[in-house]
Formats: structure tokens, C-alpha cells, sequence
């Protein structure tokens, strides 16, 4: 669910990228999921954006999790060490 919700939210960057280009009123962001204005090409920028961000997102919290998972049972007897 999380995932999705982070490919919406990824969504919403491109609209707004393709209001800034195209010089489109700002209510056009509140379309879901995306913008309709018949340019055969922002399905490439949607799709790459929508895997890559989800995905790069995802890695940074794996590993901030597995870091702080490893930092607390490295000193299991030390209490200033399990934050």
C-alpha cells in the first residue's frame, strides 16, 4: 500500500512538471491520476518516475532501518546504545 501511494505521490511531481512547461493553470494538478493533454510522450516520464522514486525511496528506508537494527544489537548490554 505504501508503495502506491508513493507512485501517486510521484505522479503529482510530474503533473507538476508538465504545468510548469506547458505554462497550464495550477488546478490542473488536482487531476488524478494524471494529466490528460495528449502528449504521446510523458507516459515515458510517468512510468520511469513512477518505478524509480517508490524504488529509491524504499532503499533508503531498508537501510536506515537495517542500519539502526544492526547499530542496537551491536551493544545488546549497553543502554545509551539502544535508542
Amino acid at each position: 500500500m505504501v508503495i502506491l501511494s508513493l507512485h501517486f505521490l510521484s505522479f503529482k511531481l510530474v503533473n507538476l512538471l508538465e504545468i510548469v512547461i506547458y505554462k497550464m493553470p495550477i488546478k490542473h494538478l488536482a487531476e488524478y491520476p494524471v494529466i490528460d493533454n495528449n502528449n504521446p510522450f510523458f507516459w515515458i516520464i510517468y512510468s520511469v518516475v513512477g518505478v524509480a522514486i517508490p524504488l529509491f525511496l524504499s532503499y533508503i528506508y531498508n537501510t536506515i532501518k537495517s542500519q539502526k537494527l544492526t547499530h542496537k544489537y551491536r551493544y545488546p548490554f549497553n543502554k545509551k546504545y539502544q535508542e
